[in-house]
């Protein structure tokens, strides 16, 4: 269930609780956008103008026209030009996503003439399996998961084939396989953006394990194009709930609660082995906090065995539909923050114990080093913008729930 340290439990129908003492954290185009993609009729009083760009912002427009296509026009319908504008962008996003489908399955034909095996994640399933329509679920690039062991062999490959590029050299490659989620981004003739990944997400202090060994156990074959494949849905949920949580702390926008609707709704998840991976890879917190989210907002009654309380899901809520302008400052002055509740010190040294912190050894390296006097200089601009300081105070509550105990 999702609780505060008392009880309570989230419904659909629940109203935003006001907490005492604290502002409540959405603004009212934002409550209004998730309450729209969660199903929610909207007052025609509603300030649909903002709504609009927040929709365009987090790319949900095409989502929220194939929903209304799907309820049909009646009261709490958008305005007509705005209506119109969210067809332009489903036609669109159609169109594009049918692009990087072909280029996919161009990658998987290429790769596995090769002997190399292709898994395609994120959006490339979502696309074709959650969602009702290939054109709702937004997409950048095309995410394609390859073993470590033929990396380098696949993304010359496709340098050949035509795909651009930087040049291919061990020299250059070899520390970013050493830790990172993927290779430098191909660029298609046609504009098809491609990411070669080694594993789900990066090596990275505070992240969980990484269960890419798992991901390739359990893939599933496409039903038509032999040569590539997807993970679980399982599998894509675990995925989803760690890259919204540890690895954007939110700012990767709604989509993650139309991602979440979609694969639940479509698709029998094992929840034992569900939450039996999380609690191997240590994002038990991180995923009971994204099926809240989901519970909150998509109306997805979701048990989870951690209980999340509900002021950090507003918290959040106003995380993942807010403004991701200066997110990346304030998300480092919230670690310095957390590092000063660990155990004090001066800045740079919390900086140095927190970069350092790793899941599987205490690593501090020279582009670490390097990359200190940067950031301390953008944090001293951070500290004069009172919304990156509001934003900090919800970040240091995200990241003292997330860990792990």
């Amino acid at each position: 269930m999702v609780a505060s340290p008392a009880h309570s439990t989230y419904r659909k129908t629940d109203p935003v609780p006001v907490l005492p003492g604290r502002p409540l954290p959405l603004k009212a185009e934002e409550h209004a956008l998730l309450s729209l993609i969660g199903g929610n009729a909207l007052p025609a009083s509603s300030p649909w103008d903002a709504i609009g760009a927040l929709a365009d912002h987090h790319r949900l427009a095409a989502y929220l026209h194939a929903s209304k296509e799907r309820c049909g026009s009646g009261p709490g319908a958008p305005p007509a030009n705005l209506a119109e504008g969210w067809a332009s962008s489903y036609r669109q996003g159609t169109i594009e996503n049918l692009q990087k489908r072909r280029a996919a399955t161009l990658i998987a034909r290429n790769l596995s003439a090769l002997g190399i095996p292709c898994l395609a994640v994120k959006g490339l399933w979502l696309a074709e399996f959650a969602y009702a329509t290939p054109g709702e679920r937004p997409m950048r690039d095309v995410d394609i998961l390859v073993p470590r062991s033929d990396a380098l062999k696949a993304y010359r490959s496709l340098l050949v084939a035509g795909w651009d590029g930087p040049a291919c050299s061990s020299d250059l490659f070899e520390p970013i396989l050493a830790s990172e989620a993927h290779l430098p981004p191909l660029v298609s003739t046609d504009g098809v953006v491609c990411e070669l990944h080694v594993r789900p997400w990066a090596l990275r202090p505070g992240l969980p394990a990484n269960f890419t060994d798992a991901l390739w156990q359990r893939a599933l074959p496409h039903p038509v194009e032999p040569n590539l494949f997807y993970p679980s849905p399982t599998d894509t949920l675990l995925h989803l709930c760690v890259h919204a949580a540890y690895v954007h702390r939110f700012d990767n926008g709604p989509v993650l609660l139309t991602d979440v609707s979609t694969t639940i709704r479509r698709h029998k998840i094992d929840w034992s082995l569900f939450w039996a991976e999380t609690e191997r890879i240590g994002a038990v917190r991180g995923a009971s906090l994204c099926l809240a989210l989901a519970t909150r907002w998509m109306g997805r009654t979701i048990d989870v065995p951690h209980p999340v309380p509900l002021d950090l899901v507003e918290a959040a809520s106003a995380l993942m539909v807010g403004s991701t302008v200066g997110r990346a400052e304030a998300a480092g002055l919230a670690d310095v923050a957390a590092g000063w509740r660990e155990g004090g010190g001066s800045i740079a040294s919390i900086m140095k114990r927190r970069m350092a912190r790793d899941v599987r050894n205490d690593v501090y390296t020279e582009r670490d080093r390097l990359r200190l006097p940067r950031r301390a200089i953008a944090f001293v601009h951070a500290l004069s913008n009172p919304l990156i300081r509001h934003d900090v105070g919800k970040l240091v509550e995200l990241e003292e729930f997330l860990r792990e105990p």
